[in-house]
């Protein structure tokens, strides 16, 4: 499932408190030491990760429309940061892509209470890429090997959020390498696939997701 599993503090104490009053109360004070605070330590298992396993690919857990209208600063901003001012690349110079789901918007319209709300909301998230953008495509460009794929959040409970991710990104990987079904009359067949998949997480709780099957 996970070739690796990565997770830097127990989420506890002054950790829990932090990350609840910079993500839930949108607290700026809490938001800039929540910076301070884990950027170092996140910065050295990354480059350590990408060396290792020679990632291809960053995934970041899909956010709805809502929570992104409700909150000006989320861990998923953390993560944004972090690659977009530390330099990190694979040990061929190739950058790393970043990927997230476009937001999921809810069937209720009460939730959005405009167009222009709508078209705020989404502009908000510049960093997210399409199913079709280049960043899925070049991570699969080479169908001899597997990708290598680094699933990011901010707490591992039961990895439920993770698993998602992960069944999406690989369930569009093997859409990918479909043979074409236009020669001889054959039929398209999915090829065996097989991703690298690693996760890194600020915190973890007690539990480590052990009921999915994810160890830490």
């Amino acid at each position: 499932m996970f070739s690796s599993v990565n997770s830097i503090f127990e989420y506890s104490g002054q950790h829990r408190t932090l990350l609840l009053r910079a993500k839930d109360s949108q607290d700026p004070v809490a938001i800039a030491a929540f910076h301070q605070v884990y950027v170092q330590a996140v910065s050295g298992i990354l480059q350590t990760l990408v060396a290792n396993h020679a990632i291809d690919l960053v995934v970041l857990p899909r956010m709805s429309v809502r929570r992104i209208a409700n909150l000006d600063w989320h861990p998923n901003d953390f993560w944004k940061s972090l690659f977009k001012n530390v330099v990190v690349s694979r040990s061929d110079q190739n950058p790393i892509q970043v990927f997230m789901r476009t937001p999921a918007i809810s069937r209720k319209r009460a939730l959005l209470s405009s167009i222009k709300r709508r078209s705020e909301v989404l502009k908000k998230e510049s960093f997210v890429f399409d199913l079709n953008n280049e960043a899925m495509h070049s991570s699969n460009n080479n169908r001899d090997k597997a990708p290598s794929v680094l699933f990011v959040d901010d707490v591992l409970t039961s990895g439920g959020t993770l698993l998602k991710e992960l069944d999406f990104v690989y369930s569009n990987f093997r859409k990918m390498t479909r043979p074409s079904a236009r020669f001889r009359g054959q039929h398209s067949v999915d090829l065996p696939l097989t991703l690298n998949a690693h996760i890194l997480t600020l915190f973890r709780t007690p539990v480590s997701a052990k009921a999915k099957g994810i160890h830490s």
